[in-house]
């Protein structure tokens, strides 16, 4: 390896200031050099405040005789197996021009489909309601569900998290569990409901129920409007 080297970079990304586990104040930025490759840098601690105004996005600069670190695979940006720890006795020099060029690099970018899945249920009370499943849930029990959506598939949906889109939805979390058909008592009898309610079932998809707000968040009757005095009460009693 040699001990003395120079090399033409583009900057990415000028990461901000974060603290490791360690309590140790470092930033992170990403470079990319003329064929491509790409390359994690870190500036520690004492030396941040050094660097502060150095980098800037998209430009280039040369960079001579950084630390190099071997990388774990896992965490190799490309071909390239080390990151650089940049310090005062790293040599960084400005490339003056006045438009920096396109980025050498190729982007692959993940369609936001491929990020999440909706899924649309419906309970006994007929109320259509949105649930969005994240990461490992998007991936397995969603892509199960796509496979038998038409058989009108019970789901149980197990610490998911209310929210307000939409009015009112739900959304999975780390914790969230989706059971897809389990093994239930005949009592709840839920299979014969959707079959016997298929086409209003049908209808109120189609008519998108599930982003009505009057539907979902209807208004309280009467009986339920408590003066702001008694419900404090009522509060304060509780």
């Amino acid at each position: 390896m040699k001990k003395s080297w120079t090399v033409k970079i583009q900057v990415i990304e000028c990461g901000h200031k974060q603290l490791s586990n360690a309590k140790r104040e470092f930033r992170r930025l990403m470079f990319v050099d003329t064929q491509g490759t790409r390359v994690s840098a870190l500036i520690y601690s004492s030396d941040l405040d050094f660097f502060e105004n150095t980098f800037k996005p998209y430009n280039r600069y040369q960079i001579s005789n950084a630390n190099l670190r071997l990388t774990e695979p896992r965490f190799q940006l490309d071909s390239y197996e080390f990151s650089w720890t940049l310090s005062k006795q790293t040599l960084i020099e400005p490339i003056e021009e006045q438009t920096p060029p396109p980025l050498p690099c190729q982007f692959n970018f993940t369609p936001f489909s491929d990020l999440y899945k909706d899924v649309i249920i419906v309970n006994e009370e007929k109320k259509l309601l949105l649930l969005t499943l994240w990461n490992p849930i998007d991936e397995i029990e969603g892509n199960a569900l796509d496979k038998i959506t038409n058989t009108g598939p019970l789901v149980f949906a197990m610490r998911v998290k209310v929210t307000t889109f939409y009015g009112q939805s739900l959304t999975t979390s780390p914790g969230s569990s989706i059971l897809i058909n389990p093994p239930v008592k005949d009592d709840l009898k839920l299979q014969d409901w959707y079959t016997h309610n298929k086409a209003e079932i049908k209808a109120l998809l189609q008519n998108e129920t599930y982003k009505d707000t009057e539907i979902l968040l209807p208004p309280p009757e009467d009986k339920d409007i408590l003066p702001i005095g008694r419900a404090i009460l009522r509060m304060k009693n509780v």
